[in-house]
């Protein structure tokens, strides 16, 4: 596998920082959209979608037990090109 230069890992940290930095930004103003039909149901979605995860966190170590054993082999694959917009498609992902 080929080294980046400097060039590239500072494209690539730029481009995370703007999309981290854009999410928040991009909720906020769909949140402010939205705000007037939700008000009323929103703690019911809260309490809703917090149950829901924690059933499921419940029902992991039911099935499981307490000692979860996670393994990440060959989950990260770095190839030795990153084309532009596959590293935009994955900052968009990640965010």
């Amino acid at each position: 596998m080929r080294r980046m230069c400097w060039g590239q890992g500072t494209a690539i940290a730029i481009s995370f920082g703007f999309f981290q930095a854009m999410m928040p930004v991009l909720g906020w103003l769909l949140g402010r959209q939205f705000e007037s039909y939700i008000t009323s149901i929103d703690h019911w979605i809260a309490f809703l979608l917090l149950g829901y995860i924690g059933g499921k966190m419940l029902g992991v170590v039911e099935k499981h037990g307490f000692h979860i054993d996670i393994r990440l082999q060959g989950i990260v694959k770095i190839r030795e090109r990153q084309y532009f917009k596959g590293v935009m498609l994955n900052h968009g992902c990640t965010s």
